[in-house]
């Protein structure tokens, strides 16, 4: 969801005021073991993200995947009390001890944070919920990537004065960077800012990044990774009026395109804040939205990484953390529970049919 915005800034002042908005120093409000937690390991972050490729293991049984990772989106974890959502804290401390007992620790080798991870609303609470967040996951057992979402920055892209809590945070000095992990290419994009960015030098200069990330990977397989999605997951008219916000789509054609013209080494697109799960096909590629655990469905997703494929699967939290009130598509946040043609029931609106939960999708090109 996209907070209310301050009419004083744009995207222009902000491309004028500063190319790096982060600063890649270890700095003061993230302790050393938490920027080793998040930079660390296979990890290495550049302008282009391709730097530090790992060894695969093409020869290892079709049965045993390469890793696996977690997709956590969408949790607006809250320093006030009592938070936004109901029990969104308590259901991010689940998160991390289900990730932290001991089978699935040596399981998972990270876990991609796919924006929203905090509430935020304004500079204040934006540093508050930061350092609340980064406390919490202080202890996660596995590494943690994230990707900025529109509550990092109050949807401010590309203004480096609202992103400095998350960057500081993870210890990064861009919101778009990419990793390399086993082979295969995360490339993380910050589209926070949403259709509002349209025709200004913040989208421009990132989508001239990623083309550049795309050319220079070709022969890569690659999973992107950005909060607002690029395609609608639903009818995209019902979308609009159940989603009931501005932007529930980044409304960028050419950043599409670009995916369009890559889809044979781009197996998905991964996404959240549209607080329901679904997915679509395009050119091949899986354009995946996760609900995230804030709100009703209360979801979260695993990946099992193989040398052709990945297999999918979506979680949902414990009933007693599940809240059904918290729906943001149906009552009683509306007069109505929404459902569109694919979708008959609500709950399937809310959650995906049974294909849009567990299944397979392609891993392009094989690293077989």
């Amino acid at each position: 969801m996209s907070p209310n915005e301050n009419a004083s800034w744009s995207p222009e002042v902000a491309d004028s005021q500063i190319k790096g908005a982060c600063s890649m120093a270890t700095p003061p409000l993230a302790s050393r073991r938490f920027f080793l937690k998040i930079a660390g390991s296979s990890v290495a972050i550049a302008s282009l993200g391709i730097l530090g490729s790992s060894s695969t293991r093409a020869d290892q049984s079709d049965d045993v995947p390469l890793f696996r990772f977690v997709q956590w989106n969408d949790l607006h974890v809250d320093a006030r009390k009592p938070s936004t959502y109901l029990l969104a804290n308590d259901k991010a401390a689940w998160l991390i001890d289900w990730i932290n007992s001991p089978d699935r620790a040596s399981r998972y080798d990270f876990v991609a944070g796919i924006g929203d991870l905090i509430q935020g609303g304004n500079l204040k609470s934006l540093a508050a919920d930061t350092e609340h967040f980064k406390r919490m996951v202080e202890g996660l057992a596995i590494p943690l990537r994230p990707a900025v979402g529109n509550h990092e920055n109050v949807a401010r892209e590309g203004d480096p004065i609202y992103e400095k809590s998350f960057c500081e945070a993870f210890g990064l000095k861009e919101t778009n960077y990419s990793f390399r992990h086993k082979g295969v290419l995360f490339v993380m994009l910050n589209t926070s800012g949403g259709p509002r960015t349209k025709g200004t030098p913040v989208r421009r200069r990132r989508n001239a990044w990623f083309r550049e990330v795309l050319e220079a990977s070709r022969g890569t397989p690659k999973i992107v990774c950005c909060h607002v999605p690029l395609l609608p997951v639903r009818d995209e008219a019902v979308l609009a009026k159940s989603f009931g916000y501005s932007g529930p789509t980044a409304g960028d054609d050419e950043l599409l395109g670009l995916v369009d013209e890559h889809a044979d080494s781009i197996a998905a697109v991964l996404s959240g804040h549209l607080h329901l799960t679904g997915t679509v096909q395009r050119k091949g590629v899986h354009h995946i939205a996760i609900s995230g655990t804030a709100s009703y469905p209360c979801d979260f997703a695993t990946y099992d990484v193989f040398p052709d494929r990945i297999r999918v699967r979506i979680r949902s939290l414990p009933d007693e953390l599940v809240t059904p009130q918290t729906n943001l598509h149906g009552k009683p946040r509306h007069k109505n529970d929404y459902i569109d043609a694919a979708h008959p029931t609500h709950d399937a609106y809310m959650k995906g049919v049974a294909s849009e939960r567990d299944f397979d999708m392609e891993l392009r090109p094989s690293l077989k």
